[in-house]
């Protein structure tokens, strides 16, 4: 594909659908509304003085790749050699993985790094060759549902249909604490009070809950840590399971 710059006037909208279509899959990644959200510290300088630029990859379909990045120091035999650090790394199809990692490659001699955000099994890795794509960096989060209820009800869901009754474990906001029983049906999750016999649940700490909740804890490795009971385990990874969580912005 033709890899050409960025053009605030007429690409914003392009790229933040592109965003949108490449993370629509994944838990985690974040959008905004805020006005200095995309034209300044995705695709701006924000607070940096480093050389900064901004690369579509255009195809058939519109923008299917972009690279918003700027150039750092590298540790190397030469001090101006250098590192490209992406803030975005972004394609939906192959064509325009492959036309950015092409782009970028024009850097290498004094280029010697290129640096990006993305999920801990990051697909691109097989687009390069062995062992080229290493994490050199991770950060976990600090996540605690505040409302379980609405936060249950919020979520998406893969299509799936089931119960489960959760007794929630919460020293700081009595309200989560349920026993809840959760109905699914079609990726959609409706909460509402459990009745009898519900007060034989094991309890489910807020941090535990928390942590299926984002797709970071699976349910059996839950059940190996002894913080849910093994029958639970079958309905939870129906509703949790999916990819790891991560996002692209550090905030």
């Amino acid at each position: 594909m033709t890899v050409e710059e960025y053009d605030a006037t007429r690409d914003l909208d392009g790229v933040r659908a592109c965003y949108r279509a490449s993370v629509s899959g994944h838990q985690g990644p974040i959008d905004s509304d805020d006005p200095d959200w995309w034209p300044q510290k995705i695709l701006g300088r924000w607070f940096s003085d480093d050389v900064q630029r901004v690369v579509v990859a255009r195809g058939a379909s519109g923008i299917e790749g972009y690279a918003s990045f700027t150039f750092g120091s590298d540790q190397g035999p030469l001090d101006f050699e250098y590192s490209i650090n992406c803030r975005h790394l972004v394609a939906t199809s192959v064509e325009g993985w492959a036309s950015l990692l092409t782009y970028l490659r024009g850097f290498r001699g004094l280029g010697r790094t290129l640096k990006f955000t993305g999920p801990p099994a990051h697909p691109v890795a097989l687009l390069v060759e062995e062992q080229r794509v290493r994490p050199a960096w991770s950060f976990q989060w600090m996540l605690r549902l505040l409302d379980v209820v609405a936060a249950l009800e919020g979520r998406g869901y893969p299509p799936v249909s089931g119960e489960v009754v959760l007794a929630v474990e919460d020293a700081l906001f009595p309200e989560n604490r349920g026993p809840w029983r959760l109905v699914a049906e079609g990726g959609a999750v409706s909460v509402t009070p459990a009745g009898a016999g519900a007060d034989r649940v094991r309890p489910i700490s807020i941090g535990t809950l928390s942590s299926l909740y984002s797709g970071f804890l699976s349910a059996t490795d839950a059940v190996a840590l002894g913080l849910v009971d093994e029958a639970a385990a079958p309905g939870l990874a129906r509703l949790f399971g999916g990819p790891a969580p991560w996002m692209h912005d550090f905030f």
